[in-house]
């Protein structure tokens, strides 16, 4: 995998948190575009959320994406 472009500092349900698109080859052929966002929450424990796209369709995928990422709750135990 490569990343493309720069990291974007971001927040998941207000903690910080950084996202990047990748790069690689698809396993079912072509290249595929990936979005990886990272967040450490304060208790130590690190979240990721990827999520995988033909190359050519990326940006469509891209807002469903954020969508996903703007939606998450992290609960308490």
């Amino acid at each position: 995998m490569r990343m493309v472009g720069t990291e974007q500092r971001m927040r998941v349900d207000g903690d910080f948190a950084l996202g990047m698109e990748l790069t690689n080859d698809s396993p079912i052929g072509g290249r595929e575009r990936n979005w990886l966002v990272t967040v450490q929450r304060p208790d130590g424990m690190l979240y990721y959320f990827i999520g995988a796209a033909p190359q050519r369709d990326f940006n469509i995928y891209k807002r469903v994406f954020d969508e996903i990422i703007a939606s998450v709750r992290f609960t308490q135990f």
